[in-house]
């Protein structure tokens, strides 16, 4: 069975503009604490910092970029992964 995940990089940082090093550390949790799977979906929406770090540190992560206030939880809610 495959899973998705949607993450709110901006939400799970508390910041709307989240260091790298904050960016990693909010990945590096969710790994062991999910641990998705190679067949498995990981859909990341942030401002447009947050998802450069995190594709930057997990290119096989689709990751998508928000704007203005809530803007990453709108795009994952008016543009869902397939499937949803």
């Amino acid at each position: 069975m495959r899973t998705a995940y949607l993450l709110d990089l901006d939400n799970l940082a508390g910041s709307g503009c989240p260091s790298f090093k904050r960016t990693r550390a909010i990945l590096e949790s969710f790994e062991p604490t999910y641990h998705p799977h190679s067949g498995d979906q990981v859909y990341c929406a942030g401002t447009g910092k947050s998802a450069f770090h995190a594709k930057s540190l997990r290119p096989g992560y689709s990751v998508r970029s928000g704007v203005g206030r809530d803007g990453a939880d709108r795009l994952l809610l008016e543009q869902p992964p397939p499937g949803f």
